[in-house]
């Protein structure tokens, strides 16, 4: 049986007076510094989630699911999203040791399921599947 971790995620963070979306055109326009700095507030919401599940490293391999929760019906490219957060969220697991690194040989497959609108807040969640 597969061991299954969920995750959620904000769809941006607040740094200074400024919100900074997790999606590929602000990762790609934004300064190095504030690339630096979304990243690093990533990593620690990965950090603080996996202490709070008493998340094992993952010794095996593994497949990532993510889906996107919007509050409104607006077209969105979910792509340009979840692959900022895809990065974020490996990287994460590779900084805080849960695995050893985030290459093909580990993580195995990567879904995007279809996008859940109605919700209040928008926010995306991730589920790490350990394969048994």
């Amino acid at each position: 049986m597969n061991e299954i971790h969920r995750f959620n995620f904000p769809l941006f963070c607040r740094i200074g007076k400024k919100n900074h979306h997790f999606n590929i055109n602000n990762y790609r326009n934004n300064h190095f510094m504030i690339n630096n700095k979304t990243k690093k507030i990533y990593h620690d919401w990965v950090y603080e989630q996996a202490l709070v599940k008493r998340l094992k490293p993952v010794t095996g391999q593994m497949a990532v699911e993510l889906r996107l929760y919007r509050s409104d019906k607006r077209k969105i490219d979910k792509s340009n999203v979840l692959s900022i957060h895809l990065k974020y969220f490996l990287d994460g697991l590779v900084n805080c040791k849960i695995i050893p690194d985030d290459n093909d040989l580990i993580v195995l497959e990567e879904y995007f399921r279809p996008t859940t609108w109605g919700v209040d807040e928008g926010y995306v969640e991730i589920k790490l599947i350990v394969l048994k």
